[in-house]
């Protein structure tokens, strides 16, 4: 059975990629929660959320929403938690 997705998606002026962001979604994301502020707004997204586990993800240029099958596959196998950490350079 695959799980059912929630996609937490924070924002404060990335609005103008949200809809690059949705069309890259695979099909277990069941549902979508905007959270306005990217502060306040995450805690009340978290509440909205219904599916079997949350992603986060932000909608900024370094954001990519094709990332959210890593995350659901490594929870799926029994992690407790994802994250994605980027290398900014060498020794960094």
């Amino acid at each position: 059975m695959n799980p059912h997705v929630s996609l937490i998606i924070p924002t404060e002026t990335e609005a103008d990629c949200i809809a690059d962001v949705l069309a890259m979604l695979r099909d277990d994301v069941v549902e979508v929660v905007v959270a306005d502020d990217a502060s306040d707004g995450m805690a009340a997204g978290l509440a909205e959320c219904s599916g079997d586990m949350v992603v986060m993800l932000e909608p900024e240029a370094r954001a990519d929403a094709a990332e959210v099958a890593r995350f659901v596959d490594a929870l799926a196998e029994g992690a407790g938690y994802a994250r994605l950490a980027r290398a900014v350079g060498a020794g960094s």
